[in-house]
């Protein structure tokens, strides 16, 4: 059974996109899904499949065994910051604040507070400096902060923050739209980041979006992942989080993908980041898992249970984590919960 020291990244706090049930892997019909999804999903077609409920997972890697899980998987908490920005409803400050403190209370030692991206874009986080000034600090629980850039990471310190992330893309025209600026030109706004914080003994992880898929570009080639992890790596991240943040992601090309990043970066300083839009994120997880072995992770909570046995791993009080999401999303957001949380409760 493995054991749990707390870093799964949890995406959205609510599905913020529809599950696409007319998607049907091995070659059969993806229906009217859209021609750039159906190229970065036809990667995972040629695979052998087993059932986990209602989702396909890929037997083993080779001779169709399937490799032992790990005996360790450390998660980060990314709802009060990762869900909330995409929450149309602006929550108010203190109910962020009680969110933080009730996850702070399940045992999970990484929890991603807020983000230091001006407020005219990202209004839902305004309240940044609010936030990490407001929440109750336990003792064994880290923090951490989005910060875009140099004056980001400044007000993120001065707010009390104690490590901060950077995110980058994969993409070209991703990187653009996202953060105003060209990948090269995002590597300069990291190095003045990473070097500050360098000065101040602030760890700094890094995000690299797109490293399946992109909404502009289509598939992203490997290549182009390892590229951009890899600067960010050398620049002084401790960590490098490869995202599928459009949720097109399959155990077929996350294992591509996965494989060409480990050749540069050790295991120990990847994670990964799921998203379940088109349904696929538990698959993608236990490929994750089964590659990156007793090392760090960062996916979604609500696609984790069925595939590690979160609810009877020591450390983390799983019914807690659920009670805290369930609360925000019913009595906070006025929605029902997420799909996969729904089939946890």
């Amino acid at each position: 059974m493995p054991f749990i020291d707390h870093r799964i990244e949890r995406v959205g706090l609510s599905d913020s996109a529809a599950v696409c049930t007319c998607v049907w892997l091995g070659g059969k019909s993806m229906g009217n899904v859209p021609s750039t999804i159906k190229e970065c999903l036809s990667t995972g077609a040629k695979m052998d499949w087993f059932s986990i409920g209602d989702t396909s997972v890929p037997l083993g890697l080779q001779n169709n065994t399937t490799p032992a899980l790990p005996e360790f998987v450390k998660i980060v908490e990314v709802g009060p910051r990762d869900g909330l920005q995409n929450e149309k409803v602006i929550v108010p400050t203190e109910v962020k604040i009680k969110l933080i403190n009730l996850l702070s209370e399940t045992g999970l030692s990484v929890i991603e507070a807020t983000s230091f991206v001006p407020p005219k874009w990202m209004p839902q986080l305004a309240d940044h400096t609010e936030v990490m000034q407001g929440i109750k600090k336990f003792p064994q629980v880290r923090y951490p902060v989005l910060t875009p850039n140099l004056h980001g990471f400044h007000d993120a310190i001065a707010a009390g923050a104690k490590e901060v992330a950077i995110f980058g893309a994969a993409s070209e025209t991703f990187s653009q739209v996202n953060t105003n600026c060209s990948i090269e030109e995002s590597m300069q706004r990291f190095e003045e980041v990473i070097s500050s914080a360098k000065d101040g003994n602030i760890p700094v992880r890094g995000y690299v979006s797109c490293a399946i898929g992109c909404p502009y570009e289509g598939s992203i080639a490997p290549a182009k992942v390892v590229e951009v992890a890899k600067r960010m790596y050398s620049l002084g991240c401790y960590e490098i989080s490869l995202g599928d943040t459009t949720g097109v992601g399959t155990p077929g090309n996350v294992k591509k993908m996965l494989e060409a990043v480990m050749k540069e970066i050790p295991k120990s300083a990847l994670a990964i980041h799921c998203h379940d839009t088109y349904g696929q994120a538990v698959a993608n997880v236990f490929v994750a898992l089964q590659m990156l072995g007793n090392l760090y992770h960062h996916l979604g909570l609500r696609t984790f249970k069925a595939p590690i046995q979160l609810s009877s791993t020591p450390g983390l009080d799983f019914d807690f984590c659920l009670h805290a999401r369930h609360w925000n999303s019913l009595r906070v957001l006025g929605q029902a919960p997420s799909r996969c949380l729904s089939l946890s409760i």
